[in-house]
């Protein structure tokens, strides 16, 4: 009966386990915006900047074990949203070869990157402080 209970209990634990894996990498630090901030979607250009000069990607959220239909399902939003605020992130795009200098996790299902503006030049100095 024991060894029934402990069988039992393992496959629970399996069960349990079995689920999206998400990894996060990132490549700046900024501070959190809680866990439900607003976000909004950014889509990627086909060219050689995928985002243009106004964004800035800071991280990757990737997510294997949802399968490589649609990216934007609620699901694949309820996952990654609170880690893509907890980086800082303003906007949210779906990752797409040649984002970054930095290599994202291009074997999972999906891949979302975490965006922020990117910073201005500065002005001109006027005068010594």
């Amino acid at each position: 009966m024991k060894r029934t209970r402990g069988l039992f209990s393992l496959a629970l634990l399996t069960i349990a386990s079995c689920g999206p894996t998400i990894s996060e990498s990132r490549l700046a630090f900024y501070r959190s915006r809680g866990d439900d901030c607003d976000l909004g979607f950014i889509q990627p250009s086909g060219s050689d900047k995928p985002l243009g000069d106004k964004w800035v990607v800071i991280g990757y959220v990737s997510v294997d074990g949802v399968g490589k239909g649609d990216p934007l399902t609620s699901k694949n939003r309820e996952l990654v949203r609170g880690r893509i605020c907890q980086m800082g992130g303003t906007a949210v795009a779906v990752a797409v070869p040649g984002m970054a200098d930095t290599p994202f996790k291009a074997d999972a299902d999906v891949t979302f990157a975490a965006l922020r503006p990117a910073i201005q030049p500065a002005p001109e100095i006027t005068q010594k402080f």
